[in-house]
């Protein structure tokens, strides 16, 4: 879900599409092989929801591992550049508005709904909404993003990225860091790990959580 605001609901930013697929895809699975992280942390022939999808790398990842994914996008670029080079009958993707619920579009449980990437970029009202929509229609989450502090080193290319990104989000990443990160998020939601695993690098981590 990305960063800059139309009247229709939808977001786009300057690097969706082919671009977000063959640089930011592409670096970030070189660098933290998140892709390959997730599949250790789902059970296989499940029912999955990637919300946040962008350009479907993470959904054709795990296609051979679940029984069917669905993934959700609020920037049309991603969506139509993830639907065009979708061959699979399992994995299905879908554009949405960012204030609809998701709980009113899908008409489905899924044992999990990932979020990778996606909650730091957003404003906290946002974050909440959609968290809580979650929870309604997953029986499980896995969510991936930014700690905070950040390391020192590395940190910095952390927030490169950030600085690379339009203005709105960027200060929502400000925002995300100054309230805890990814761990202040969690508490703040009454969201228990019950598994992890931090980035390579130490700038993040990857998270099973459920509230039951």
């Amino acid at each position: 879900m990305n960063s800059s605001k139309k009247a229709t609901g939808y977001k786009t930013s300057w690097y969706d599409g082919w671009i977000f697929a063959n640089f930011v895809d592409v670096m970030t699975e070189k660098i933290l092989n998140l892709n390959r992280i997730i599949r250790e942390f789902i059970i296989d022939n499940r029912d999955v929801l990637d919300i946040g999808c962008g350009t479907g790398s993470l959904a054709f990842s795990l296609s051979d591992k679940c029984n069917s994914i669905k993934g959700i996008d609020i920037s049309p670029r991603m969506i139509k550049y993830a639907q065009r080079h979708n061959k699979l009958s399992n994995v299905e993707f879908l554009l949405t508005e960012k204030d609809k619920k998701l709980s009113d579009i899908l008409n489905q449980k899924f044992d999990y709904s990932i979020l990778k990437m996606v909650l730091h970029e957003m404003p906290e009202e946002e974050r909440t909404n959609l968290i809580n929509e979650a929870k309604k229609i997953s029986n499980e989450m896995i969510i991936i993003d930014w700690v905070a502090p950040q390391p020192k080193y590395a940190g910095i290319n952390t927030l490169i990225a950030e600085l690379s990104a339009l203005k709105e989000h960027f200060i929502n990443f400000k925002q995300w860091h100054t309230t805890g990160g990814l761990d202040g998020f969690l508490q703040r939601h009454g969201l228990k790990i019950v598994k992890e695993e931090i980035f390579k690098n130490k700038t993040g981590k990857i998270v099973k959580v459920n509230w039951h």
